[in-house]
């Protein structure tokens, strides 16, 4: 998703994962689907939502321009130390000029639609001027022996 509107972005980052603890190697595509379509107008703005400092508000056709961009990076994984079954590591980037969260059982909901299992969503906010988003990103794509902070 991209806006128009020129204003002072921020930039807000989150790692999002998602795991149906099964084997989802049947549901690869949809999963993919899944993933992908996060970022269709009809999805994103289901999941993500305006914060004002005490509870997550919906945007409303005024407010989405307050959304530059929203940008995913994700990668598979079979078999890590925690998810042992197949999973996704979803980089989340916003630009934005207003508070934004990541609503979780919107997440939940949008996944167990579109693949038909329904999952474990871990997300947090990656905080840090880069360097904790860089070090999610080479761990995705398991760069993390030439990483150095």
């Amino acid at each position: 998703y991209e806006s128009i509107a020129p204003l002072n972005w921020k930039y807000s980052n989150f790692h999002v994962t998602v795991n149906f603890n099964v084997d989802a190697e049947a549901h690869i595509e949809a999963f993919r689907e899944a993933i992908e379509s996060m970022v269709t107008s009809e999805v994103l703005w289901g999941w993500l939502r305006q914060y004002d400092g005490g509870e997550q508000l919906e945007f409303d056709e005024a407010n989405k321009p307050l959304v530059d961009r929203v940008r995913l990076r994700a990668a598979f994984e079979h078999g890590g130390n925690q998810n042992h079954g197949l999973h996704a590591h979803i980089v989340v980037e916003v630009a934005h000029t207003t508070m934004v969260q990541i609503n979780k059982s919107a997440l939940v909901t949008h996944f167990a639609n579109v693949v038909g299992l329904a999952p474990n969503i871990h997300c947090r906010f990656l905080k840090g001027n880069g360097e904790d988003k860089d070090f999610i990103l080479f761990y995705i794509t398991k760069e993390i022996p030439n990483y150095r902070p």
